[in-house]
């Protein structure tokens, strides 16, 4: 008797050290049965999904994963046939709407007969090295299209000269009542409007040099709505905003003033001249300031919402699509990141994030 309470009290100590190990593990460690309900998972991964353990415990893994189509294509394969996935990326979305992507492996579990009992999932979050990866691979396109770009509008305005040459020669070779005095008119205005439009491309293109000084974001962003209330285009436009004191930020305050700037005035051309804009700024941690900014216009639509940064696209009738990719760049270049919200008849809000 002595003999089998020695022997249990051995496999409850190795079953405790078993446990203590898997909740020691840096990663995410859940394992589940060949019904999918979730039979274990550590502390690691509990964080990382934003689940408390006893909350998921015995429950399907759609309640963590929700019907992620990749997740139940690794299980598939895992739990029918045995096949292993390693390394696997898979993004997905947590119960309080926020995308994290992780780095994941999967194995089968199989008990004495070889039998597939269950499964392990292994995982990482990859979230913030993705943004490091992507911001790496954003700076690269920036450069790229900035170089192009250039390019292109030092040809364009080689040939603008050359029509503007002429249309002048011509203007001063016929009667100034003449009917093609008028034509000649709208030539020199529509070239006028494309070196405008080159002049914005070639301030896109060049490369962002920034002069990095302490930036006081309340003082900054009060001027800024000053500018815009005091210039009076829109009237009927109702302001508001909210600071945690003595907010500051390592920034260019030049190319700051002109990221914001652009943002605003999208909200209010968006906003056609009523509703309310409201700009929020806080610390989000010791190293990162946020700076959200937001309108009640009439938000912007799925089909478009992944479109907005890239050069040139626009929905404006006269826009030149290079406004949000300038901003986009501008805080780049700062080693920060933007991202947008938006729902179609609500309104859309921009987030800036920023090292402080």
């Amino acid at each position: 008797m002595t003999g089998k309470l020695v022997k249990l009290s051995k496999e409850k100590r190795m079953e405790q050290y078993s446990e203590n190990i898997l909740q020691s593990v840096a990663s995410g460690v859940l394992t589940l049965n060949q019904k999918r309900l979730i039979t274990t998972i550590n502390t690691a991964a509990a964080t990382i999904l934003n689940f408390h353990p006893t909350a998921v415990l015995g429950r399907s893994y759609t309640v963590v994963f929700g019907k992620n189509q990749k997740i139940a294509s690794l299980l598939k394969g895992v739990l029918h046939d045995g096949n292993e996935a390693i390394r696997q990326e898979c993004e997905i979305e947590r119960a309080d709407g926020k995308i994290v992507c992780l780095g994941m492996s999967t194995t089968s579990l199989r008990d004495q007969q070889n039998k597939i009992i269950g499964a392990a999932l292994v995982f990482t979050d990859l979230t913030d090295m993705k943004r490091l990866r992507d911001q790496v691979e954003l700076s690269k396109r920036l450069t790229t299209m900035g170089e192009m770009s250039a390019w292109i509008a030092h040809e364009f305005r080689n040939y603008m000269g050359t029509i503007l040459g002429l249309s002048r020669l011509l203007s001063k070779n016929i009667n100034p009542d003449h009917p093609g005095q008028a034509m000649i008119k709208t030539i020199n205005q529509e070239l006028s409007s494309m070196d405008r439009l080159i002049t914005e491309i070639l301030s896109y293109a060049k490369m962002t040099a920034v002069q990095r000084v302490p930036v006081s974001l309340d003082t900054l962003i009060a001027d800024l709505m000053e500018q815009f209330i005091a210039a009076g285009a829109y009237p009927h436009v109702r302001w508001s905003s909210s600071f945690a004191e003595g907010l500051k930020v390592s920034a260019d305050p030049l190319l700051m003033q002109q990221a914001i700037s652009n943002i605003i005035q999208n909200a209010l051309e968006a906003m056609q001249g009523e509703g309310t804009i409201h700009i929020h700024a806080m610390a989000r941690s010791e190293e990162m300031v946020e700076i959200k900014i937001s309108d009640s216009g009439p938000g912007i639509s799925k089909d478009h919402l992944d479109k907005i940064f890239l050069p040139f696209f626009t929905t404006k009738e006269k826009g030149t699509g290079l406004g949000l990719p300038l901003v986009q760049k501008i805080i780049v270049s700062h080693g920060g990141r933007v991202s947008v919200e938006s729902m179609e008849g609500t309104g859309t809000t921009f987030t800036l994030y920023l090292p402080s």
